[in-house]
């Protein structure tokens, strides 16, 4: 028995147990802490998301911020308490307005920000090409027509989760997270 489990402990790596052991690093990284900020002004849409969140990402913090103000001191806020920031920021482009919804982007994005490297994914009800070029102009890492159901949001979660938090990997704070990818 002792040397089957001495085989098995020095058993040779091959190509698909390296892949999975990136794999697990991945998932350890992306989940270690995690946590979504949301921005989005319209309490209905926000409670519609809140339910299927809860559904599809159930292992995430989740925060909710209403506008820019809410926002940005959420960051500030944790950039002081030396908390890690959120691994993903999904933003409603029009707060109420896309110019203001912009501006954030520019703000979230601004290097001198302790937080420009987390991804920002736009949300929107438009399809305007203008609202997709300027939103990726300024920085944004993806673009998305809200779903209009709930279980469409519940669709777009899933495969927002599986793509963001299973096969990307997600900046992460050095201070809080010094085990990733060591």
């Amino acid at each position: 028995m002792r040397c089957n489990l001495l085989i098995f402990i020095f058993e040779p790596l091959t190509i698909q147990s390296l892949k999975t052991m990136q794999i697990e690093s991945l998932h350890f990284h992306n989940y270690h802490e995690a946590s979504l900020l949301v921005i989005e002004d319209n309490p209905d849409h926000w409670t519609i998301m809140q339910a299927a969140l809860k559904v599809s990402l159930p292992e995430i913090e989740v925060a909710w911020a209403q506008n820019k103000t809410q926002a940005l001191t959420y960051l500030i806020t944790r950039s002081l308490l030396k908390k890690p920031f959120p691994k993903l920021i999904l933003l409603d482009l029009y707060l109420p307005d896309r110019e203001t919804g912009w501006q954030l982007l520019q703000e979230l994005k601004n290097p001198e920000n302790h937080y420009d490297h987390v991804p920002v994914v736009a949300l929107s009800n438009s399809k305007d090409c203008t609202d997709v070029k300027k939103t990726y102009a300024f920085g944004a890492a993806s673009y998305i027509v809200k779903p209009q159901r709930y279980q469409d949001w519940i669709t777009y979660l899933k495969q927002m989760s599986s793509y963001w938090w299973d096969q990307t990997a997600l900046p992460y704070s050095e201070e809080t997270d010094t085990s990733a990818f060591a």
